[in-house]
């Protein structure tokens, strides 16, 4: 009953007889309402039925949900969404689809820098466990005698400190060409660093960028050069005279500086905002080799300088190509060769257990036997960056086919690559060689050549290629 029908009634009217008609009865309904007495007070069942008939008339509405769109949290991230406000209702899971992370896992161990890291982390784990159940006494009944307990503890952390001073060394060269670009601060590098250490593909443009930036790159130092004084407390000491309060206070900031950095750029000023949207990358025609791998007389210059001066040529081919500072790559590629025998020898020196102390030497020169791995890797860049074909020989992987070519035949695969970046972009020819490609037909795709540092070039200064050539 509304307000206006309850006005109405106040008005006297004769109360309608019997036989009135329904739709009178219905027009006037407060006609049968005595005015000399007071309303009928409304019961609450009726309110309640004239609600519920009033909404089943009126149009229904969709329920919403708490969350408008699907939540999208990952392929392999068990989440629940609640599709509705009534918590009665079972929650929808949404579960692990087992073959596809089975697949990502398969093709993300593929990759050679993958494989490594996970011999690296198998290594050290192993390692780790190990001496945890020496140091809890829960191998005491398998080394009976303290003395030897002691051995085989000091031989383990003589490995866990070659495996983590071999990551150092690795890293070391690029770190100290950010070091160097930081300090330089051209117009340009702060951009470079930027793309590294942030997630914004655009740069902040905060006036203290130069400051953060600082931050991290000074704790990942400190990191390195902790870890190349613990090495030389290893190296340098016997385990009964070494000073253990040092080495733990070189263990603890060579932990703490790391993970500092790593949560300063993930959660700092360096993390990534909302509505940055990654650059579109372009897409490239698919190409082919300028030449087998075993032509290697095509270009004589190019092969015999491949043999002789593998990393300098290296260095120059990856720079021109866009893949980095060309002496971050030499360094690098010379340390891949170096580090693990020296560093692996030096610690064998400390081992008092014979077998160990052979497996070290023994590892240490099949590390630096597998170094060419290193130019295997950046082969596959350069294949996936300019559409070139793969080889399938090795497991049917095209990324170990690129590295057992490298291990095998590194003069061959190298002086391929120069010559192809030569043909689609890059000058290394002579101009004679220029001139007798002059006339192929096509049009050249030229390569953006990397920010570089200042200096003297190896070879020559890459410009983009002037003749024509086809694609």
């Amino acid at each position: 009953m509304t307000k206006t029908s309850l006005l109405k009634s106040t008005n006297p009217k004769p109360n309608s007889p019997k036989s009135a008609s329904r739709e009178e009865h219905k027009c006037n309904p407060a006609s049968d309402i005595d005015v000399n007495r007071d309303p009928p007070p409304l019961k609450l069942a009726e309110i309640s039925s004239d609600e519920e008939r009033a909404q089943s008339n009126a149009p229904r509405k969709k329920k919403q949900a708490f969350f408008p769109m699907e939540m999208k949290l990952g392929d392999f991230i068990p989440i629940v969404i609640s599709s509705s406000p009534d918590q009665t209702q079972e929650p929808r899971r949404k579960k692990i689809n087992w073959g596809d992370l089975f697949t990502w896992g398969k093709n993300w161990a593929r990759e050679p820098i993958n494989m490594a890291l996970l011999l690296w982390l198998s290594a050290v784990g192993v390692c780790l466990f190990i001496l945890f159940l020496l140091m809890t006494g829960l191998l005491n009944n398998v080394v009976h005698q303290s003395s030897q307990r002691k051995i085989w503890i000091e031989a383990l952390n003589q490995i866990v400190n070659a495996l983590f001073a071999i990551v150092c060394l690795y890293q070391h060269p690029k770190l100290s060409h950010h070091l160097f670009l930081l300090l330089r601060w051209s117009p340009g590098d702060g951009d470079e660093l930027w793309a590294v250490y942030s997630n914004n593909r655009k740069p902040n443009s905060d006036n203290k960028k130069r400051a953060h930036l600082c931050f991290v790159i000074v704790l990942l130092h400190v990191t390195c050069c902790a870890q190349y004084v613990i090495c030389g407390l290893f190296w340098v000491f016997h385990r009964s005279t070494r000073p253990d309060a040092i080495v733990n206070a070189f263990i603890g900031v060579g932990v703490f500086c790391p993970v500092v950095a790593g949560a300063y750029t993930l959660f700092g000023p360096l993390r990534s905002r909302g509505g940055e949207t990654a650059a579109p990358l372009k897409t490239l025609p698919e190409r082919d080799w300028a030449g087998g791998v075993y032509e290697f007389c095509e270009d004589t210059t190019v092969g015999w300088l491949s043999l002789f001066c593998t990393i300098f040529v290296f260095g120059w081919n990856m720079e021109r190509l866009g893949f980095g500072n060309k002496y971050v790559h030499v360094a690098t590629f010379a340390l891949v060769f170096v580090a693990p025998f020296l560093v692996f020898s030096a610690a064998a020196m400390k081992i008092e257990v014979k077998v160990v102390k052979e497996m070290m030497v023994i590892s240490g020169v099949v590390l630096s036997c597998c170094g060419f791995v290193y130019g295997g890797y950046w082969r596959t860049q350069m294949r996936r960056k300019m559409k070139l074909p793969a080889s399938y020989f090795c497991c049917g992987i095209a990324n170990f086919s690129d590295c057992f070519l490298w291990v095998f035949c590194w003069a061959c695969s190298l002086a391929q690559e120069v010559r192809t970046g030569s043909f689609y972009g890059v000058e290394v020819r002579s101009p004679a060689k220029e001139e007798e490609g002059a006339g192929v037909g096509g049009r050249v795709h030229p390569l953006s050549v990397a920010h570089g540092g200042s200096g003297s070039e190896f070879f020559s200064s890459p410009r983009p290629l002037t003749m024509s050539a086809q694609c």
